[in-house]
């Protein structure tokens, strides 16, 4: 389904799935930020992991009260019960994929059988993992979940369980690695000057030149360890704080700006109404009435 401003959504429903594991199954692209008054409000799954794939752009979700943003290269999990939802129910530009996944252990799922889903279902639980790292093979496996659910033949079911089977597997093994995906020494310190420096001018000509590299060479490193360009993780470092003083302070929007690193509240209100879809004043007001 694509809607007017050219975002597209394909869903399938629990009685549409070719897993009786699966409760829904969807894939979409948003050029735009959308207000996703129908999906992303405060909800709950009593007995169901949802896993988020992201393929592209960033998501910014709330789970019991506390905020998460997802870049391309994630997944994010939801556990059974917990209360969750979009932030200010925006979507972000972005692609995702997202599978609802009933994990009860009675019986296995494709090649996996009933008391290894049982442990690989308290290890996702144990683990407590919420955002982390994932794979190419995971997100292949949901291109092919999807693919087989637009075009089912006889053998889909079949096809589709050994897939959930796989996807689960490759998903455990993310999370056990974590956040301790490999970072390279050059590219850690290159996130440490980031860091440090957020709210002042950065140019990414002086880091590159401080780490030894070219710049090209620079980006490259960089976009390749960690899914996003250096530029796009400074903006995301800078809007994440001035979400912070908005829900937090009664700063004005010109001192907001300042002390996230932007010299002018006109150029940060656009760079922040194209990363979360809202001005920065209507974002104080929203979270405000919310909480």
């Amino acid at each position: 389904m694509t809607d007017l401003s050219g975002n597209i959504r394909k869903k399938f429903e629990q009685v549409q799935c070719l897993s009786d594991r699966l409760r829904q199954l969807g894939w979409a692209s948003f050029t735009k930020p959308v207000r996703d008054r129908e999906n992303l409000p405060r909800h709950v799954h009593p007995d169901t992991f949802e896993i988020c794939c992201i393929a592209s752009g960033n998501v910014e979700w709330w789970v019991e009260g506390q905020i998460y943003n997802a870049k391309a290269g994630d997944l994010f999990i939801t556990l059974p019960g917990e209360s969750h939802g979009g932030l200010n129910d925006i979507m972000n530009p972005c692609e995702l994929y997202w599978a609802q996944i009933q994990l009860q252990a009675d019986t296995g799922i494709g090649g996996l059988k009933p008391d290894e889903l049982k442990t690989l279902k308290l290890e996702l639980i144990d683990a407590q993992c919420r955002v982390f790292t994932g794979s190419a093979k995971i997100e292949q496996a949901f291109a092919f979940l999807i693919s087989e659910h637009e075009k089912p033949d006889r053998f889909a079911r079949a096809k589709v369980e050994t897939t959930l089977a796989q996807l689960l597997i490759e998903v455990a093994r993310a999370c056990q690695a974590g956040h301790a995906n490999q970072i390279s020494p050059t590219i850690q310190r290159a996130c440490d000057m980031i860091n440090a420096a957020f709210n002042q001018p950065i140019r990414m000509e002086e880091i590159a030149r401080e780490l030894g590299l070219n710049l090209s060479a620079f980006y490259k490193q960089f976009a390749e360890q960690l899914h996003e360009k250096p530029t796009e993780y400074l903006t995301r470092l800078r809007i994440a704080h001035a979400k912070e003083l908005l829900r937090q302070t009664d700063q004005t929007i010109t001192q907001i700006a300042h002390a996230s690193g932007y010299s002018s509240s006109q150029y940060f209100a656009t760079i922040f109404k194209r990363s979360t879809g809202l001005s920065p004043r209507i974002y104080r007001k929203n979270v405000k009435t919310e909480g």
